[in-house]
């Protein structure tokens, strides 16, 4: 670790100077203030110290380093673009460091080491950052992490590769082209450098990511083309280029005359209250010269109302009287039909007759007087209607009673059907439990019988195995015995062969050595040996 430490490099002035680009050219021998782009990539940089003596730089350029603190960029306060990718960041500066950055716009943060929401909640004190990257960081990792980042910074309109959606920052449903995380949201923003890393070339590669940024929100962001639409209406319309639709004459109902002629009352008393008589004069001018529009009766200023008088009105007492007695007539009749109507409804008590005893109801008390014929007809109408309501009572008893026997005749089906749905689910269930256990004893059985195979089979390859091992054995002494036989075969064979080339050689001398007259030399007997010998 100390050998990496040694290797890295400090961010000086010369090195900033060294990678540094004005306006048009490279400058390499210009003070601070003319650096405008600082292009320092893959330089093993591990801090950035001197990077705020240059205050006039718009673009900081600093992937692939060892970069763990970034405090000293707070002086850099006109940068548009920051290029932080590849380093060692775990916790990112406070809310007053990105405060100070006003005019930053796009910030790379990918690649780097930030966990939580907790390094990187400064962030939401950048005013105008538009585009930010967080991918492969742990922070990403998360469930919730896109939703609070956007959450937490209300000016970002895009975070990784796609612009935020409406769907993101509301709960609602839109089609498949306006959803979160659609192709037609896709953007880029960590783009390649421009050639040679001249600095008209970075910044117009970053004004084209943020044109790009601004025309997938004005096409695909269904709450911005809803307000285009309204503003393009409204300056229409003020223009008078959009056609005024009639409305459709309502018609009036018979007790509007009342109401209106109350609220017409009540507002000329609650207009002179405010109003002098020239400025009542002047509003009832105005209203003749423009019958078409909306009368404004009261054009003064609201700080001079009364208030007492805008919260209680009572049109009844503002009525003049005629209108107030004419008005009631109607009310009373109606009063007196309804009150009519009860007590027809409460006198219907049932009278007995003066000669016959028959019961009549009020409506009927003028027959009482009448003549005999008179009420012999009445009586015997009574008796028809007495009969009539006797077989009446008498259908609506038998209707009862057969809807009693018909409800408990229902009652004892149901008990009767749910009792036999009962008994079939406990027969089922027995059916069934005779089964898995029949199963179950199945089950044991099949897998005694595979014990007991297996067994047999563990059995008898223990016995190939032994008869496999006395055959190698017998194998094996068979050959030995007969390596043993061969040898002693060949070494017999050896001795025959010199024994009879020793006798030929011993004959060719004896007889070029005897002389004639002299006895045959004794021939030497051979010993044989036997097969066994070694």
């Amino acid at each position: 670790m100390d050998v990496v430490q040694k290797a890295l490099l400090s961010c000086t002035e010369s090195l900033v100077l060294g990678h540094g680009h004005g306006f048009q050219s490279e400058v390499s021998a210009a003070g601070p203030q003319d650096i405008l782009m600082a292009s320092l990539g893959h330089l093993l940089l591990k801090d950035v110290k001197d990077l705020g003596l240059f205050q006039s730089l718009r673009i900081c350029s600093l992937p692939d380093n060892f970069i763990t603190a970034i405090d000293a960029l707070a002086e850099c306060v006109l940068l548009v673009k920051l290029d932080l990718n590849g380093n060692q960041i775990v916790q990112l500066p406070d809310a007053l460091f990105w405060a100070k950055l006003g005019q930053l716009q796009l910030l790379n943060l990918h690649d780097n080491h930030m966990e939580t929401i907790q390094n990187t909640k400064g962030l939401a004190g950048c005013p105008n950052l538009t585009g930010l990257t967080l991918y492969d960081t742990p922070f990403s990792l998360k469930g919730d992490y896109r939703c609070t980042v956007v959450y937490s910074m209300w000016s970002l309109r895009a975070l990784d590769r796609h612009v935020i959606s409406d769907q993101e920052l509301a709960s609602l449903h839109f089609p498949p082209k306006f959803k979160a995380f659609s192709p037609n949201l896709l953007v880029n923003l960590s783009s390649p450098s421009a050639p040679l890393d001249r600095y008209q070339g970075e910044i117009k590669s970053t004004h084209k990511i943020l044109s790009e940024i601004h025309r997938i929100q004005a096409t695909y962001c269904p709450i911005l083309i809803i307000q285009r639409w309204i503003r393009g209406h409204l300056t229409r319309k003020r223009l008078g280029l959009v056609k005024a639709v009639p409305r459709p004459k309502q018609r009036k109902s018979p007790h509007a005359t009342l109401d209106s002629a109350a609220e017409q009352t009540t507002q000329h008393s609650w207009g002179s209250d405010c109003l002098g008589e020239e400025e009542m004069q002047v509003c009832t001018r105005q209203q003749r010269r423009k019958p078409k529009e909306v009368p404004k009766v009261l054009s003064f200023p609201m700080h001079c109302c009364k208030v007492a008088l805008l919260n209680v009105v009572h049109p009844p007492r503002d009525v003049p009287p005629v209108r107030h007695r004419e008005s009631q007539d109607p009310r009373r009749a109606v009063q007196n039909v309804h009150s009519r109507r009860e007590n027809k409804s409460r006198t219907s008590i049932q009278h007995v007759g003066f000669c016959t005893g028959v019961h009549m109801d009020a409506s009927e008390k003028r027959w009482m007087f009448c003549p005999q014929g008179v009420l012999n007809k009445v009586e015997k109408d009574c008796g028809k209607r007495l009969e009539t309501r006797a077989e009446i009572m008498k259908l609506k008893t038998e209707q009862v009673t057969r809807s009693l026997e018909w409800r408990q005749g229902a009652k004892t089906a149901r008990q009767s059907f749910i009792e036999s749905k009962r008994m079939e689910a406990v027969g089922k269930g027995r059916r069934e439990r005779a089964l898995m256990e029949a199963a179950v004893q199945q089950k044991r059985v099949s897998l005694d019988r595979e014990v007991e195979d297996a067994r047999l089979r563990h059995f008898a390859f223990l016995e190939e195995k032994k008869r496999a091992a006395l055959e190698r054995e017998m194998e094996r002494e068979f050959s030995w015995r007969l390596a043993s036989v061969s040898k002693i075969m060949d070494k017999y064979s050896a001795q025959q062969k010199a024994l009879a080339l020793r006798q030929a050689t011993s004959k060719s001398v004896v007889r070029s050595r005897v002389k004639p007259g002299f006895p045959k030399p004794q021939q030497i007997p051979v010993q044989v040996l036997p097969e066994d010998a070694p």
